[in-house]
């Protein structure tokens, strides 16, 4: 399941991002855990999709604050090699699945 985040002004509904609460919340939760592990470890760590998106919905909008500009986004690097042909690791995959299925 995804969510879309719609964030609110003075004028009406602002549109912030289609599909990005389940990310928000996997960077919520590498957060947590990493302040967790930072303390010793050892906790239960709950994070709630909606939550999140709900508390990055409530953000003030406005201009972006930063003092550098992001650098524009890179190509890919080639391939190092050629892709494998469709189907090629089935029958792999399929062995992998049965002895980790305890059959």
């Amino acid at each position: 399941m995804a969510g879309g985040l719609v964030g609110v002004a003075a004028d009406g509904p602002v549109f912030c991002a289609d599909a990005i609460a389940d990310p928000l919340a996997g960077l919520e939760s590498a957060r947590a855990i990493t302040e967790s592990l930072r303390r010793g470890g050892g906790e239960l760590i709950d994070v709630a999709m909606a939550g999140v998106a709900a508390t990055y919905a409530a953000l003030p909008v406005g201009a972006s604050a930063a003092t550098h500009r992001a650098l524009p986004p890179q190509p890919p690097a080639p391939p190092s090699r050629p892709a494998a042909a469709l189907g090629a690791d089935g029958d792999l995959v399929r062995r992998l699945v049965r002895e980790r299925d305890g059959r």
